[in-house]
């Protein structure tokens, strides 16, 4: 795949020097491009190989993807106001959502550019708002219900990666409707461990203490046995009980199986789409199924006292 991934680098960097924007372009630079593409990259690549294609030619969907990816991450860096070096800590409020809107002015530029017809266009812009959507009941709901908290996973960022995939199998001219599901199920899967990881190991103040109601670990506590004590330290804002009493109530650990069963429905998913034994293709779907299984490689495994989060 390693052509394939200069030739994003390359679409990006095209992207950045020539949006008349230095800004813009110095803080692509800085943030997605000079520190290297992130694993995401690969998946419509992977999946354009694995559905008969040849991945370079996913490389504009790619770029875009990750355009819109920023700017979704540093419009929630804003919103979240929990991690340090976020774009807002440097560039200040007003000029983030002003980058933001541009690097998702790019994304779309990016795509039309490619020119890959309606039919993709139309599963960028329906990811793009289904991504939206699932970002404003993130902001929107203190304490969302069971089902709730499964739309915001399946909008913010199980929809993004459907695209990525799906849009690989369209560019391939394959079925998509595989790639669409292994891509949903492995998003709800990334971010059921991103929640998990902020109650067990969290990177800055973490979800309890920076009171964000959807965090799946909490939605599945606010709901479970020990719901009555979970609601009142969530009420009394005790975020270091709290904590303690999902990962001993056994919140944590249905938030872990959850996101084992999501990979399962993934791979199972994937197991679905029609078998190509092309090397290329063979290739492809090794990096997918790779994909899905290593992100457990680094999950925290430690639920002691830790952070307080």
């Amino acid at each position: 795949m390693g052509p394939s991934v200069a030739a994003v680098v390359a679409c990006l960097r095209e992207a950045a020097r020539s949006c008349e924007w230095p800004e813009l372009e110095r803080r692509l630079h800085e943030r997605l491009i000079d520190p290297g593409l992130p694993p995401t990259a690969l998946l419509p690549l992977a999946s354009c190989a694995a559905a008969g294609g040849a991945p370079v030619r996913a490389a504009p969907l790619s770029a875009a993807c990750l355009l819109v990816i920023t700017c979704t991450r540093w419009l929630d860096d804003l919103s979240d106001r929990d991690c340090a070096g976020a774009l807002w800590q440097d560039a200040g409020e007003a000029r983030t959502i002003t980058l933001s809107a541009g690097a998702l002015t790019l994304a779309w530029r990016t795509l039309l550019e490619a020119d890959f017809g309606p039919a993709l266009t139309a599963r960028f812009a329906q990811a793009t708002l289904r991504t939206g959507a699932g970002q404003d009941l993130d902001l929107t709901l203190e304490t969302p219900s069971v089902e709730q908290g499964w739309s915001i996973l399946r909008g913010k960022t199980g929809a993004g990666l459907a695209l990525m995939c799906a849009g690989g199998a369209v560019i391939a001219h394959a079925d998509p409707a595989p790639y669409h599901s292994f891509g949903e199920h492995v998003g709800v899967m990334l971010q059921l461990l991103d929640d998990l990881d902020s109650i067990v190991a969290p990177r800055g103040i973490g979800d309890l203490a920076g009171r964000k109601g959807c965090n799946m670990v909490l939605v599945h506590g606010m709901h479970g046995a020990h719901r009555t004590e979970v609601q009142r330290l969530w009420s009394l804002g005790a975020s270091r009980e709290l904590r303690r009493l999902l990962i001993s109530s056994g919140s944590a650990q249905a938030v872990l199986a959850a996101a084992l069963q999501e990979r399962d429905l993934a791979l199972a998913s994937l197991g679905m789409a029609k078998i190509d034994r092309q090397p290329l293709a063979e290739l492809g779907r090794d990096t997918l199924t790779g994909f899905a299984r290593g992100v457990f490689d680094d999950l925290a495994v430690d639920a002691g006292d830790g952070p307080t989060g």
